[in-house]
C-alpha cells in the first residue's frame, strides 16, 4: 500500500537518485521530480536519463536552470579545461579525498535541496527525496546523516510547512543501492552514472568506477 503523502525527488539520472525515485514512487501517493542544470559536463546525458526515467514512471519533472553555479565553480565537473580524476584507488583515503576535492561544486547539494524545498512548500509537498550514500559520505560530507539532520533543522525554520529531507539510500553503499534498485525494477542501463556525456559511460571517472564495482558485485 502506498504511503499517504507527497514527495519531490532531486533527480540527476545517476544510480542513487534513480533508485530514490523508484523508492518514492512505491512509498508516496504523489511524486514529482526536479532536475538541475548547473552546466555540468554530464548535463546532456543526465537530463536524458532523468527525463526517460520520469516518462517510464509517469512522473512530472521540473528542469531548473542553475547555470550560474557552473560559471562560478572551479570544479572539474564543470570546467572543460579541468581534467577529471581517472582510475583512482577507491580504497585509498588520500586518492578519494583528492578526487572529491577536484569534483567538488560549491554548496551544490545545499543549493539543490533549498530550491527543491521552495518548490515543495509552494506545492504543498511534505518531503524532498535525495539519493545519498554511506560510501561517498566519507569524502562528501553533504551526503552524510549529519548534513541531512542539519538541513532539516534549517528547513524547519525556513519553510512554514517544515519540509523534510528524506534519503532512502543514505545508510547503504553502492552495491546495496544497486541491489535495491534491481529489486524495485530499475533497469541499470537506463541510468547515467558518468561524470561526462557521450555515447557510453567513460568507465574511468570515480562515479563510473563505483557504479561498475557495484554492478560486478551483484552479477
Amino acid at each position: 500500500m502506498k504511503k499517504e503523502g507527497s514527495a519531490l525527488v532531486c533527480l540527476s539520472g545517476g544510480l542513487d537518485s534513480s533508485v530514490a525515485l523508484y523508492w518514492a514512487c512505491e512509498n508516496y501517493k504523489t511524486v514529482e521530480a526536479v532536475f538541475f542544470n548547473y552546466n555540468q559536463k554530464a548535463l546532456i546525458n543526465e537530463r536524458k536519463a532523468s527525463q526517460n526515467l520520469c516518462k517510464t514512471l509517469n512522473v512530472t519533472c521540473y528542469d531548473i536552470n542553475l547555470e550560474f553555479l557552473g560559471e562560478v565553480s572551479k570544479s572539474s565537473l564543470n570546467k572543460t579545461d579541468e581534467k577529471l580524476p581517472e582510475n583512482i584507488d577507491l580504497d585509498s583515503d588520500q586518492e578519494t579525498k583528492d578526487s572529491a576535492k577536484s569534483v567538488w561544486v560549491p554548496n551544490r547539494n545545499g543549493l539543490f535541496i533549498n530550491v527543491a524545498a521552495s518548490i515543495a512548500e509552494a506545492k504543498g509537498f511534505e518531503d524532498v527525496i535525495v539519493g545519498f550514500n554511506v560510501e561517498e559520505a566519507k569524502t562528501f560530507p553533504d551526503n552524510s546523516f549529519e548534513f541531512v539532520n542539519a538541513i532539516n533543522q534549517s528547513l524547519s525554520l525556513s519553510t512554514q510547512s517544515a519540509v523534510k529531507v528524506v534519503s532512502p539510500t543514505i545508510s547503504l553503499n553502492k552495491t546495496e543501492i544497486m541491489r535495491l534498485g534491481v529489486n524495485h525494477g530499475l533497469d541499470m542501463e537506463s541510468v547515467w552514472p558518468c561524470y561526462t556525456s557521450g555515447e557510453r559511460i567513460c568507465g574511468v571517472c570515480e562515479s563510473c568506477q563505483r557504479f561498475l564495482r557495484a554492478k560486478k558485485a551483484i552479477s
